[in-house]
């Protein structure tokens, strides 16, 4: 069997891939029965899906907040830790996240299509 294509998703079309039955005034007829062969490829192995990183960055802040946010020089907090040196080599553990303190809350509906996207395509 060759590999499977990999594939990335953006915020506008992951949830129909993940729910190609989703009723919605974006995605017409051809597109819903495009969506559904994107999906049954996905669970067959045939593609690879993988999410954009702007879903996990941008596209989680509510479009009202995006500048006041993004303009911030304090959005992520970084941890470093370091580790052992090895035959010169000084191995060390960054850590880089949202600052929890600063994002405001997501009220959209991105986290039910996520959850949704890792158990019914990626599981």
């Amino acid at each position: 069997m060759d590999d499977p294509i990999k594939v990335t998703f953006d915020h506008n079309t992951f949830e129909f891939v993940t729910c190609p039955d989703k009723q919605s005034k974006q995605a017409d007829s051809i597109e819903k029965e495009d969506y559904l062969r994107i999906h049954n490829a996905i669970k067959v192995g045939k593609l690879q899906p993988f999410i954009s990183e702007t879903i996990l960055t941008i596209e989680t802040i509510n479009h009202e907040d995006r500048q006041k946010t993004i303009s911030r020089n304090d959005r992520v907090t970084t941890i470093m830790n370091m580790g052992e040196c090895i035959n010169n080599y000084h191995f060390a553990k960054l850590t880089i996240m949202p600052n929890k303190e600063i994002y405001p809350v997501n009220k959209d509906h991105f986290p039910y299509y996520l959850l949704k996207f890792r158990t019914s395509i990626i599981l």
